[in-house]
């Protein structure tokens, strides 16, 4: 895994790239994501969840398989 410029190589040929942003969650977050410049080396549902931090109350997106 690398990078060309600013963009992950795993991005380049996803059809989610738009002007070095996520489209995938687009209608979910209401918003782009950032993109994803590392692997956790953990299999699993990568779709974004929304989560409620307790202490502000802001809701983030994380990836499914970090819910658990």
């Amino acid at each position: 895994m690398g990078s060309i410029s600013a963009l992950p190589n795993k991005c380049l040929s996803c059809e989610f790239l738009f002007e070095g942003e996520c489209l995938r969650a687009e209608e979910l977050a209401e918003d782009y994501l950032r993109l994803d410049y590392g692997s956790c080396g953990i299999e699993g549902n990568t779709e974004p969840r929304t989560i409620k931090v307790s202490k502000t109350g802001i809701e983030i997106f994380v990836p499914n398989k970090c819910i658990d």
